[in-house]
């Protein structure tokens, strides 16, 4: 977990600790489509009705600092094309 990433679950852990989220895994699963695996930063678990998390019980975040090294437009390209692959999640 870079710097960013791990600021981010800082935020996560307070919003489970208020009782906001169920539960946050960091690279928790890997999604496959089309000969493709795409792995986002984290799981947030919701309740159900949720409105921040548009009435879903999962959704998929993708935390992004400064590009030192890879690809940048290749993470974002799986990035769109997993949330085009599998509308059922909130990206």
């Amino acid at each position: 977990m870079n710097k960013t990433e791990a600021e981010f679950a800082m935020i996560l852990e307070a919003m489970k600790r208020k009782g906001e989220i169920l539960r946050y895994e960091f690279e928790g699963i890997t999604l496959r489509f089309a000969n493709v695996k795409y792995t986002p930063d984290f799981v947030v678990i919701g309740e159900k009705g949720d409105p921040a998390f548009h009435a879903s019980s999962i959704t998929f975040i993708e935390v992004k600092g400064p590009f030192i090294r890879g690809n940048r437009e290749r993470a974002v390209e799986r990035f769109r094309h997993a949330k085009t692959y599998w509308p059922e999640f909130t990206f």
